[in-house]
């Protein structure tokens, strides 16, 4: 069974053929942008948001099969570095890590 990020790598390769990593990240950074703009207006839409949210996800998969990787099973790997992080919370839903001191 594929994991979604190779699902999508597949297509990726299959519509536009090998991306260069660095065009793989362009196109992120443009849906980015979209995302940004969606959220940036009075009243947003949140079926929108999330629509642009799914094509940052989208390109991103794209760049990190580019470098071979793949997506899903680096958030993972990521997840379980953060689940033994210590973090700092900013009290509005978001915060960072706290860098670990070493003697």
């Amino acid at each position: 069974m594929k994991t979604w990020s190779q699902e999508i790598s597949a297509w990726q390769l299959k519509t536009f053929g090998q991306a260069l990593p660095i065009r793989a990240l362009d196109r992120a950074e443009d849906e980015w942008i979209e995302l940004s703009n969606v959220l940036c207006g009075d009243q947003y839409n949140a079926h929108e948001a999330i629509n642009e949210a799914a094509d940052v996800v989208i390109c991103l998969a794209a760049f990190v099969a580019s470098l071979g990787g793949d997506l899903h099973e680096a958030i993972q790997a990521k997840m379980k570095v953060n689940e033994n992080r210590q973090w700092h919370s900013n009290g509005d839903g978001t915060g960072y890590h706290i860098k670990e001191t070493k003697l």
